[in-house]
């Protein structure tokens, strides 16, 4: 008699196609350069745990920690197969999910893992450099508030002054959108003061320019040697209702520029 064929049925979804780009961009490699695991770390690599937990959170939607031991085990020959790697179930638990997020919390690292995986996403697909789009948004949420968290009041853009937010900078990449440097801030930070830095980063990552003096405000993004579009104020407060186009060289009056001493005035 023939043997029967064992037969394995797993939801795929769109796990393989996650996992497969993740791999090109060099994420479990650049993971596991830039935040070393313990030297009592066991079992499948810190950049593959993480590699693996993003396809996760991307495929479900769902970021909770609870989820991703059963959604691992539901998938272990898929996963396998795919990442040609020993991937267990107990390689997903709470716990050590909460390990990586740990050593993925130091700001130090991240800035150089950021910057090693924009500048290799650039290089390998031959993206233009030419423009770029900088802009934040808020996420608000029912939670408490803490001193040192990052949910806190502040100007709502959602209309709810009532929840506690988180704001995020982004550069990207225009029009495609791909990220270049991203900023995690607590809610109740200005817009204003984080422009600079943000561009002074995915300057220095793929522009070498040195030049760039982070202690002006935004009309100091002029001083990059390219035109802009700065949104004009209508008053103190965080209303905007129109944008122009900056060239260096050009003088802003703004209420930080009219706070300053005129040799450190906002012209360039």
């Amino acid at each position: 008699m023939n043997a029967i064929p064992n037969i394995i049925t797993e939801r795929v979804d769109d796990v393989p196609l996650l996992l497969e780009q993740m791999q090109r961009m060099g994420l479990p490699m650049l993971i596991d350069e830039h935040f070393p695991a313990h030297g009592n770390w066991y079992g499948l690599r810190l950049g593959w745990v993480s590699t693996i937990w993003l396809s996760s959170i991307l495929s479900r939607g769902d970021h909770r920690l609870v989820h991703v031991e059963p959604w691992v085990a539901n998938r272990l020959f898929t996963l396998q197969t795919v990442t040609e790697q020993k991937v267990e179930r107990l390689d997903f638990t709470d716990d050590r999910l909460e390990i990586v997020l740990r050593r993925l919390r130091d700001d130090a690292r991240w800035a150089q893992f950021e910057s090693r995986l924009h500048q290799h996403t650039v290089r390998v697909y031959d993206l233009t450099t030419e423009r770029m789009h900088v802009d934040s948004t808020t996420a608000s949420a029912y939670t408490s508030v803490s001193q040192d968290g990052v949910f806190q009041f502040g100007h709502s853009k959602d209309y709810r002054p009532d929840l506690r937010q988180v704001k995020v900078r982004q550069a990207v990449l225009d029009p495609l959108g791909m990220p270049l440097a991203t900023d995690v801030v607590s809610g109740e930070r200005a817009d204003d003061p984080l422009y600079v830095p943000c561009l002074k980063r995915v300057r220095v990552r793929f522009f070498r320019n040195d030049t760039i003096n982070s202690s002006f405000p935004v009309p100091s993004i002029a001083l990059f040697g390219q035109p802009f579009f700065l949104p004009e104020r209508v008053s103190r407060g965080h209303e905007l209702r129109a944008s122009r186009r900056m060239w260096p060289g050009d003088c802003v009056d703004t209420p930080e520029s009219r706070g300053m001493p005129s040799t450190h005035r906002n012209c360039h």
